[in-house]
C-alpha cells in the first residue's frame, strides 16, 4: 500500500511529519523521475567540474536552472537543495570555477525552493481531500452494507442521506427520499403516542429507542424498530438526527405466534392435568430393573378409583397391584411384558382384576417401552377400565347373533350396499332368490342382480338422488325384476332404505320374489273377468228368461184351444221346445262365469276315465289320423258328480285347440287321469287346494306351445291366436266348467315343446242346489180359490201369468214393483199368496217385500221367482227364508205345482 500522510507512524511530531511530506514524499512517489535527473545532472555537473568552465558556461547557465526548477516541481526541495548544493561545489572545486555563475546558481535554488515549497503545500492538500474522500467512500460502503436501515435528517427531519437497507424496507429508491421529511412513512395505524415520544426526545436532544408501525411505498404496513440519536457541533447545538431501523415484522408474528402457542401449551397442561385427574384411568410409569424388581416411579390419581390402591404404595414395589390380577390372567400379563421388554415393541392386553369385594372388573393396558442405558426398562402407559365394554360387547355380540339369526330366518332378502352399489350383506332369503351364494356376490356391484337393460337405469336413479336427494326409489317400494344365477328373471318388490355408516352412506335393500303373487293376481284379474262377465250374462239371462217366459207362458195358453188340431198342436210343441232350448243355450252361455246351476237331471256321479273312453272314438274321428291320442287311466278310480255333456265339450275343445297348435305333419295327445297325491306334483302349491281329495287329468299336446304373455290370457272369452275361425270361447268354457265344480285348472307350455292343461276334479263335489224339478205333463193339475198377490216389472209376463192362475180358479192381484205390491195389499182383502219376481225396481226387491208382507200378515205364503238361472245374495236369502225359488222360464204346470205346493204349506203349518 502506498505511504501516504494517514499512513505516518502516529508517535513521530510534527516536524519529522512535515520533513518526510516535503522533503522524502517526492522521491518516493516519482522513482523515475529521479532517475532521470540522476542521469542528466552527472554529466552536467561533470562538465561544471571540468577545468575549462567558461567554455561551457553558457550551456550550463541555460541546462542547471531548469535541473534545479524541474527537481523543484518533481523531486521536492531535497533534491532541489541536493543538486545546487552540488552544483556550488563543483563549481568552486571547479579550477577555472567563476563567481558570477555562484551567486546564479544560488539565484536559482532558491527559486527551485521557492517552487519546491508550493508543490508542497498543493500535495499536502491533494493527499488530505483524498483521504477525507476515502473516508466518505468507506464509511457510506460500511452503510450501505449493513442489514438496518440508516437515515439521517436535519433539523427539521427532512432527509439528507438513506442507506441501501432503507430502500429495501421501505420499497423505496434512495434519490426519492432526499429532501422528504421522515413523517411520510407515518400511517393510520402509527400511534399517535410513540410519536409524540419521538418529538418530545429529540426537541430535547435526548436520544429514542422504540417500535412503531411504519408503512412501505406500497401502502403496506411493518413493525420498525427504531433508535434516533442527535448529532451536536462545537457550540453543542442539534445539527443532524441519526436513526437506525429494523423491521421487526417477522419477529412480531414470531412473538405473537410463541405468545399464542405459550397460552395454547398452557392450556393443553391445564387440560392435561384435569385429564390425568378426572380421567377414568390411569396414566403411568412403570419400571423393570434387571435385577427383576418393578416398581411404578409415577402414577396419576386415577389408580384410587381403578385399582383402589393409592400412587404412593406401588412407589417401591409393584407386587401390590399385581396381587389384584386374576390368577387365570396373571401367567399372560408378566409374558406379555416381558415379550415387550425383550422386543421393544409396545405393549397392551386385557386382562381381569379381582378386588378385594370378589367383584370382578375387567382392564385394558397400553404402553410403550423405553430402553434406559442402566439395562432398565421403563414403560410409558395408560389403564383404563373396560368392564363396561365388555358387557357391551358381550350384549352386541348376543344382539349380532341376534341378528344373524333374523337374517337367516327372515323370508325376504336383505342386501346391504354402499353409495357405489358394492354388496355388502347378502342374507339367506336372498341367496335363494337369486341362486347366488353370499361369498359369490360379496363385494360385486348390485347390478350383477338386474337384468343388463336396467344397469344405466339403477347408476342414474342412484347418482341423481346422491346429488339431488330426489328419492325415486329410496324410501319408496316399487316392483322390478331381478335377475337370478340363472339368467332368469323375477319379478321382485323391492324396497330401499338409506342410513350412515361413518360418513359413508349405505342403502338397504329388502327383496321379495313375488312371482308366486303376480300368479294369484293373474288368476284374481280372470276371476274378476269373469264375474264381470258373469254379470254381465246374468243380467242377460235374466231379461232374456223373461222374454222366454213370456213366450212359453203364451204358448201354454193357447194348448186348450188348439185341441183336435194335429198340426197346430205340432207346431205349438216345436215352439215350446225351441224356447226351453233356448233357456238351455241361456244357462250353457251362462257357464263361462262358472256360476249356472246344473240340472238336477244332468248332474249325475260319472266314471271320468268311462267318459274319456267313450269320447275317444269322437275324438279320433273329429282330430284325424295325424293325431295319436294315447289315454293312461289309473283303475278303480271314484265317481265325480258332474255335467257329463260339459265334460265332453271340455274335452272335446281341449283336443281342438291342441289340434290346431300342431303342425300339418300331426303330433302327439297323451291324457293321463289318476289320483293327486301331494307329495308327488309339488308343482302346484299356488293352488288353494284345500286338503281335499282330487283326481288329476292331465291332457298333453307336442304342440308349438304357447308363449308367457299367452298363457296368461288363454281362459279369457273371446281372446284368441288363431287368425281364423276363432271365437275364443272354447277354453272359457272348459274354465267355467272346472270352476263350477269347484275345481281347479292350470297350463302349462313352453314354445316349440308343447302345452300341458291340468284339471283337479274334486272327488267329494256334490252340488247343493235347490231347484224345483221341472212338472211331468202326465200329472194332474190342480187349481184353487185362494188369493195370489202377483209382483213382477215385465207387464207381459205378469199378464199372461196371472191368465193362467184365473183359469185354474184363482183370483189374482197385480203389481208391477214392491211398493205397488204394498199398497195394493193394503187396500185388497185376504191375501193368501205372494208370487213375486227376485230382481224389481224402485228399490226393493222380492225377498225384502216378501219380508215386509210376512212381518205383518204372517198368514200369507210366499213363492219367488227369479230370471237369474245363478244364485246371488238375494235368491241365498230366498231360500233361506222362504224355501225353493221358481226359475224362469218356467211352463203352465210347474208354476201350478208349485203355487198349490207352497199354499199347501203354508195350510200344513
Amino acid at each position: 500500500m502506498k505511504d501516504d500522510f494517514f499512513s505516518v507512524n502516529a508517535s513521530k511530531s510534527r516536524w519529522q511529519k512535515e520533513i518526510q511530506l516535503w522533503a522524502w514524499l517526492p522521491l518516493k512517489q516519482h522513482p523515475k523521475e529521479a532517475l532521470i535527473l540522476l542521469a542528466i545532472a552527472l554529466p552536467v555537473l561533470y562538465i561544471a567540474s571540468a577545468p575549462d568552465l567558461e567554455g561551457h558556461s553558457s550551456a550550463l547557465s541555460i541546462v542547471l536552472p531548469l535541473l534545479i526548477i524541474w527537481a523543484g516541481f518533481h523531486l521536492g526541495s531535497v533534491a532541489t537543495a541536493g543538486l545546487v548544493l552540488t552544483s556550488a561545489i563543483m563549481i568552486y572545486l571547479s579550477p577555472s570555477h567563476h563567481p558570477d555563475m555562484m551567486y546564479t546558481l544560488l539565484g536559482f535554488a532558491l527559486l527551485g525552493q521557492v517552487i519546491a515549497g508550493l508543490i508542497y503545500y498543493k500535495n499536502k492538500a491533494e493527499a488530505e481531500l483524498k483521504a477525507h474522500l476515502n473516508k466518505l467512500v468507506l464509511s457510506n460502503q460500511a452503510l450501505d452494507s449493513i442489514s438496518q436501515a440508516v437515515l439521517i435528517t436535519s433539523v427539521d427531519y427532512k432527509i439528507i442521506y438513506a442507506n441501501k437497507a432503507f430502500e429495501d424496507t421501505n420499497g423505496i429508491k434512495q434519490n426519492e427520499v432526499i429532501g422528504k421529511k421522515c413523517t411520510f412513512m407515518q400511517g393510520p395505524l402509527s400511534s399517535p403516542i410513540i410519536i409524540e415520544k419521538i418529538r418530545t426526545a429529540l426537541k430535547n436532544g435526548q436520544p429514542f429507542h422504540g417500535e412503531i408501525i411504519n408503512y412501505r411505498k406500497d401502502g403496506s404496513h411493518y413493525w420498525n424498530e427504531i433508535s434516533i440519536i442527535p448529532i451536536f457541533n462545537a457550540q453543542q447545538e442539534i445539527t443532524h438526527f441519526v436513526s437506525t431501523q429494523h423491521d421487526e415484522s417477522e419477529r412480531k408474528i414470531t412473538e405473537k405466534t410463541i405468545e399464542k402457542s405459550a397460552k395454547k401449551t398452557a392450556q393443553l397442561l391445564e387440560e392435561i392435568q384435569k385429564l390425568t385427574s378426572n380421567v377414568p384411568g390411569m396414566i403411568y410409569q412403570f419400571k423393570l430393573e434387571k435385577t427383576g424388581k418393578s416398581y411404578f416411579p409415577y402414577c396419576s390419581e386415577g389408580i384410587r378409583d381403578l385399582f383402589l390402591v393409592s400412587p404412593e404404595e406401588i412407589l417401591e414395589d409393584a407386587q401390590v397391584l399385581f396381587n389384584l390380577i386374576h390368577p387365570e390372567d396373571i401367567n399372560e400379563l408378566n409374558s406379555s411384558i416381558l415379550e415387550s421388554a425383550k422386543t421393544g415393541e409396545p405393549w397392551q392386553l386385557e386382562y381381569r382384576t379381582i378386588f378385594p369385594d370378589q367383584s370382578l372388573h375387567w382392564m385394558l393396558g397400553n404402553a410403550q417401552p423405553e430402553a434406559l442405558d442402566d439395562g432398565s426398562i421403563l414403560w410409558h402407559g395408560f389403564i383404563s377400565d373396560i368392564s363396561e365394554i365388555k358387557q357391551k360387547e358381550s350384549q352386541l355380540k348376543e344382539q349380532d347373533s341376534k341378528l344373524n339369526s333374523i337374517l337367516k330366518s327372515a323370508a325376504d332378502g336383505i342386501i346391504l350396499i354402499d353409495s357405489k352399489g358394492t354388496m355388502f350383506l347378502f342374507n339367506g332369503a336372498a341367496e335363494h332368490i337369486f341362486g347366488y351364494t353370499a361369498a359369490e356376490v360379496m363385494h360385486k356391484n348390485i347390478r350383477l342382480l338386474m337384468q343388463e337393460s336396467e344397469h344405466s337405469q339403477h347408476d342414474q336413479y342412484l347418482d341423481n338422488y346422491l346429488n339431488t336427494g330426489d328419492a325415486k326409489i329410496i324410501g319408496i317400494g316399487r316392483e322390478v325384476m331381478g335377475k337370478n344365477k340363472n339368467g332368469q328373471l323375477i319379478p321382485l318388490d323391492l324396497s330401499i332404505s338409506e342410513w350412515k355408516l361413518g360418513n359413508e352412506r349405505m342403502f338397504t335393500g329388502i327383496v321379495r320374489d313375488i312371482s308366486e303373487r303376480k300368479k294369484v293376481q293373474a288368476q284374481l284379474i280372470q276371476s274378476q273377468k269373469m264375474d264381470a262377465l258373469s254379470q254381465l250374462s246374468g243380467g242377460l239371462a235374466h231379461d232374456f228368461n223373461n222374454l222366454l217366459g213370456i213366450i212359453i207362458a203364451n204358448l201354454d195358453f193357447i194348448e186348450p184351444a188348439l185341441q183336435g188340431n194335429a198340426k197346430a198342436m205340432e207346431r205349438q210343441q216345436s215352439a215350446i221346445n225351441a224356447a226351453m232350448r233356448g233357456s238351455d243355450i241361456t244357462r250353457r252361455l251362462l257357464q263361462l262365469s262358472r256360476k249356472s246351476p246344473l240340472p238336477l237331471n244332468e248332474i249325475k256321479p260319472k266314471s271320468v276315465g268311462g267318459l274319456i273312453e267313450e269320447v275317444l272314438g269322437l275324438l279320433k274321428r273329429t282330430l284325424g289320423a295325424d293325431i295319436n291320442i294315447n289315454t293312461f287311466i289309473e283303475p278303480n278310480l271314484p265317481l265325480i258328480t258332474l255335467d257329463a255333456t260339459a265334460f265332453e265339450n271340455a274335452l272335446i275343445n281341449l283336443a281342438i285347440n291342441a289340434r290346431d297348435a300342431m303342425p300339418d305333419t300331426g303330433g302327439d295327445i297323451v291324457i293321463y287321469l289318476h289320483h293327486w297325491r301331494p307329495e308327488i306334483f309339488n308343482h302346484c302349491k299356488d293352488i288353494n287346494l284345500d286338503n281335499q281329495a282330487y283326481l288329476l287329468l292331465e291332457f298333453n299336446d307336442n304342440g308349438k306351445g304357447m308363449s308367457a304373455d299367452v298363457c296368461e290370457r288363454v281362459f279369457e272369452p273371446f281372446f284368441s291366436t288363431k287368425t281364423e275361425n276363432g271365437t275364443g270361447l272354447g277354453l272359457a268354457m272348459v274354465y267355467g266348467f272346472v270352476k263350477q265344480l269347484h275345481g281347479h285348472i292350470r297350463v302349462y307350455s313352453e314354445q316349440g315343446i308343447g302345452t300341458m292343461f291340468h284339471i283337479f276334479l274334486p272327488i267329494d263335489a256334490v252340488q247343493n242346489i235347490n231347484i224345483i224339478e221341472p212338472a211331468s205333463r202326465h200329472l194332474p193339475i190342480q187349481g184353487g180359490k185362494e188369493t195370489i198377490l202377483l209382483v213382477d216389472d215385465e207387464v207381459d209376463l205378469r199378464e199372461v201369468t196371472a191368465e193362467h192362475l184365473t183359469t185354474f180358479g184363482y183370483s189374482v192381484i197385480q203389481a208391477k214393483n214392491g211398493m205397488d205390491a204394498l199398497d195394493k195389499l193394503e187396500h185388497a182383502g185376504k191375501v193368501d199368496l205372494l208370487l213375486s219376481d227376485i230382481v224389481m225396481p224402485g228399490g226393493m226387491d222380492g225377498v225384502t217385500l216378501a219380508q215386509d208382507i210376512v212381518e205383518s200378515c204372517p198368514h200369507i205364503a210366499v213363492l219367488l221367482t227369479s230370471g237369474y238361472p245363478h244364485k246371488n245374495s238375494s235368491s241365498d236369502r230366498s231360500e233361506t227364508l222362504f224355501g225353493e225359488i221358481l226359475h224362469k222360464p218356467y211352463r203352465r204346470e210347474a208354476l201350478m205345482l208349485a203355487v198349490r205346493k207352497r199354499m199347501d204349506e203354508k195350510i200344513t203349518a
